[in-house]
């Protein structure tokens, strides 16, 4: 089984939604008023939609092999912070700085997920190769997570999309 990511579920989507939008906007050019057509695209989007995110549940676990997990303990009604370093092998070659981001924390179930800049942020988002160090900055959680709750997301560079740190997060 094909291990995903949330990043990799949201750019299959986003594709799939792309491609359907383009072929629609074909037939419409054409003048093509089969109904049959029209609903054999739809349907092959749903399908294809319906079997990523199936796919994505079954099998949400993130290949995080050899990437470094940061943890942090956080109560329901309190801010939070996760302090990470980039590794040496995320800069380009010759570059002196490299963007990060995350997607969002995902609650362990997928049942609900975190995000910004509602729920936390990266600080510094540009981080140079003098000075390594990053954090996540999480807020906001009051009445939105509970006890015993842990959430994970992943740090990446930008727009490479490498994987650089495992971000997880208690609630206690």
């Amino acid at each position: 089984m094909a291990t995903w990511d949330l990043d990799r579920l949201q750019r299959t989507l986003v594709a799939r939604f792309a491609e359907y939008v383009d072929g629609f906007g074909q037939l419409a050019a054409t003048g093509i008023m089969e109904p049959g057509e029209w609903v054999r695209d739809y349907a092959k989007l749903w399908s294809g939609v319906i079997g990523d995110v199936g796919e994505f549940l079954l099998g949400a676990t993130p290949a995080t092999d050899g990437i470094p997990t940061y943890s942090v303990e956080v109560a329901p009604g309190e801010a939070g912070t996760v302090r990470f370093v980039v590794p040496q092998a995320a800069f380009p070659a010759g570059a002196e700085t490299v963007a990060l981001s995350i997607d969002g924390l995902v609650k362990r179930g997928g049942a609900r997920v975190l995000t910004a800049p509602r729920h936390m942020r990266l600080e510094p988002a540009v981080v140079s190769r003098l000075d390594r160090h990053s954090e996540l900055k999480i807020f906001g959680l009051r009445d939105v997570v509970a006890q015993g709750e842990h959430y994970r997301g992943i740090v990446s560079t930008e727009p490479a999309g490498v994987p650089i740190a495992v971000l997880d997060v208690a609630i206690v």
